[in-house]
């Protein structure tokens, strides 16, 4: 994709600090980092959506993750734990329409929150958990 700035990275003209590169992933750091050794997988080709990924890939990069995560975690950097995020879609706060997975370094207090408003559970709503369940099973 042309206007893609993560295919412009992956292509070489924008200028980016790598850690991994194969024919079907790259991973780079983030230019906005939460942290230090905050890093961006992302698939070679040109891909919007995580439903859009062959499930080979989509295993390779959450592969990869893991594989990013103990390296970040014998690097020496500070690291006291480790998010995996992935926003799909605009609504979801993907910014770049590019699928990519976040490796993101946490320390305690570092400035990214993580916070929403959960409903109250209770067993009168497992009818409409097994709707859904059911839904969405129908589709896979």
């Amino acid at each position: 994709m042309e206007n893609c700035s993560f295919c412009k990275v992956i292509s070489g003209k924008y200028r980016a600090s790598f850690s991994y590169r194969d024919d079907t992933l790259a991973a780079f750091l983030d230019i906005h980092p939460v942290n230090e050794g905050h890093m961006l997988i992302v698939p070679v080709k040109h891909v919007e959506r995580i439903s859009q990924l062959d499930q080979e890939t989509a295993r390779l990069m959450f592969g990869l993750a893991a594989r990013i995560a103990g390296a970040v975690y014998r690097s020496g950097l500070p690291c006291e734990g480790i998010n995996l995020m992935l926003s799909d879609g605009e609504v979801a706060g993907q910014e770049v329409p590019h699928c990519h997975l976040h490796v993101v370094p946490r320390l305690r207090g570092d400035s990214m929150v993580i916070k929403h408003n959960c409903s109250e559970w209770s067993e009168d709503h497992r009818a409409r958990f097994d709707e859904v369940a059911a839904l969405i099973s129908k589709r896979l």
